[in-house]
């Protein structure tokens, strides 16, 4: 998705994240430097938490976001292209997700 700087796509992001009951996004193409907490309320609603990786050069950034009330964040790393993060679920019902977004690098 391109274009996050635009409120009018952040509405349509949230929107889309509502309509399909999403715990867990990955955005990536974001081409935001820095990610300021209401950008992100705009973006993905109150009840999400995110982790950003910043677009550096002609490399694209990642968003990754999930609802703090199903998932707590039990390790988080950050590389230059990639973003993994490992979930353990708040309700025991289910299970634990690892998430892994990447980017490819322009050289």
């Amino acid at each position: 998705m391109c274009g996050l700087n635009s409120l009018a796509c952040h509405d349509v992001v949230r929107e889309f994240l509502l309509q399909k009951l999403a715990s867990v996004t990955c955005l990536v193409e974001a081409r935001i430097d820095v990610l300021k907490p209401v950008l992100t309320y705009n973006l993905m609603g109150m009840r999400f938490d995110y982790r950003l990786l910043s677009a550096v050069g002609a490399s694209s950034g990642i968003i990754l976001g999930w609802s703090r009330s199903e998932w707590v964040v039990s390790r988080a790393i950050a590389r230059n292209f990639t973003l993994s993060i490992d979930f353990q679920s708040t309700n025991e019902k289910h299970f634990h997700l690892v998430a892994l977004c990447s980017v490819w690098a322009s050289r």
